[in-house]
């Protein structure tokens, strides 16, 4: 808002300034497949900024994060008490990733966001053959939630135009790719979550910007407030207008701790005045501020004692005692609550009827030893199988032999028997070795 004020050939212009931070807005946009996840459809992108840039809220996040992880995911053994079937998938998500990996990035993707997504790769039997962690933020999907699509830069036309397009894991069409998406529920809408520290975002944005201010000033030796008057004459009405509007883009905002004001005089003095602005008062000020930040961050992550996340307040003593209760206390109403919602998600049966659960993905438990070559390991479906044939072909030159007698040698070091025989054939793909391993030497 520009107010004027004119008296006795004195001008001086008023700005008003707010920031807000607004609960998301969930719409339909005209002509986008999308739903759009926030006012700008940057929603998610809002609380990454807020997580990166408010440390209190960082450290308790990460915190919870290590807390729901703990010391790694366990298989139940079955009734046999061999490791599970879903032994393999745990110890190998992906090429590059254990689902231990995955699951830290699921941890974190549900405290900042209350949802997940995972693209799920199914081979031709109906198993799962890779599991990869998709960032939350990268996700939006249409109104029924039944297709997803990724972009890594949602607003710039660019990405978007080469968004992906996978379709949802699904109960009753099997769909070799697919995303399998889970959001808490809100009743502001059917698809995207809310945060449940939502309410205090805008705490959480003046916590960045009370150091943001104060690094500032630092940085500018603690000259800031001033106002410089300038007489002999003032500027015409769109000269005026033109500096206020630069005036707003320089001195608002915790970046422009340390700028001056400019202030236009029609007197007889000649030289310019410079006069401070700020009260004496105005480090208590933020003081008292911070401190109500805190408290209000910690309200929103319902934290009893932040000294369980590394977080030291003023005036508390945090003795032991004090610390396991508090602990005792997070982790029965908060760290092991996440935990089953975690493990009953990812678990849940909501596959095709080929498909199965992650936790069971293979049809039925077989014994397998690791050949100690990921590819080869994943080809076979997790494993060599004591007393199976394998047979590998190829057109001569593309490295059969060099494959196999590097496996033949890994496993010769584990103390296994390993017997090769290789044949000609007179076949256009040329050679073909066979690898035999007795039951009774696995």
């Amino acid at each position: 808002m520009y107010m004027k004020e004119q008296r006795k050939n004195i001008s001086m212009g008023w700005m008003q300034f707010g920031s807000q931070t607004a609960t998301p807005i969930f719409k339909e946009v005209k002509g986008k497949e999308w739903l759009y996840f926030g006012a700008d459809n940057k929603f998610p992108e809002q609380t990454l900024r807020i997580f990166r840039d408010s440390s209190d809220h960082r450290a308790i996040v990460k915190g919870k994060v290590r807390f729901i992880c703990g010391s790694g995911l366990l298989v139940a053994p079955d009734a046999n008490g061999n490791p599970g079937p879903s032994h393999y998938i745990l110890n190998q998500a992906n090429q590059s990733e254990t689902f231990e990996d995955v699951f830290a990035k699921v941890a974190l993707d549900w405290e900042l966001h209350r949802g997940y997504a995972l693209r799920i790769r199914w081979n031709r039997s109906g198993e799962i053959s890779r599991i990869t962690h998709v960032p939350f933020q990268y996700v939006r999907a249409n109104t029924e939630g039944t297709v997803f699509f990724i972009c890594k830069k949602w607003g710039d036309m660019a990405a978007e135009k080469k968004k992906e397009t996978l379709g949802a894991l699904s109960e009753t069409d099997f769909v070799q790719d697919c995303i399998y998406y889970y959001a808490d529920y809100d009743p502001a809408s059917e698809i995207y979550p809310v945060p449940d520290y939502v309410a205090a975002m805008p705490y959480m944005n003046i916590d960045t910007e009370i150091a943001n201010f104060h690094d500032n000033n630092v940085s500018s030796g603690f000259t800031a407030g001033t106002m410089i008057t300038l007489f002999r004459g003032e500027p015409e009405n769109d000269e005026k207008k033109e500096l206020s509007n630069r005036l707003k883009g320089k001195s608002t905002g915790s970046d422009n701790g340390g700028t001056t004001l400019l202030y236009f005089a029609d007197e007889d003095e000649t030289a310019p005045k410079v006069e401070q602005l700020r009260s004496n008062e105005l480090d208590k000020q933020y003081l008292q501020l911070a401190e109500t930040v805190q408290q209000k961050i910690f309200t929103a992550h319902n934290v009893t004692n932040p000294m369980i996340f590394g977080i030291k307040t003023a005036g508390e003593l945090g003795g032991r005692n004090e610390l396991l209760d508090a602990w005792e206390l997070m982790d029965a109403s908060y760290i092991k609550v996440q935990q089953e919602v975690l493990k009953q998600t990812i678990t849940a049966n909501s596959s095709s009827s080929k498909a199965r659960p992650i936790t069971e993905i293979l049809q039925d438990y077989v014994s397998r030893f690791s050949s100690f070559n990921y590819e080869f390991d994943l080809v076979l479906g997790g494993g060599v199988v004591p007393g199976s044939l394998t047979l590998i072909g190829g057109s001569p030159g593309v490295g059969k032999s060099t494959l196999l007698l590097k496996i033949a040698g890994n496993l010769a070091k584990e103390g296994k028997k390993v017997g090769l025989c290789k044949s000609s054939c007179l076949v256009p793909v040329g050679e073909l070795l066979a690898l035999s391993l007795s039951k009774k030497s696995a």
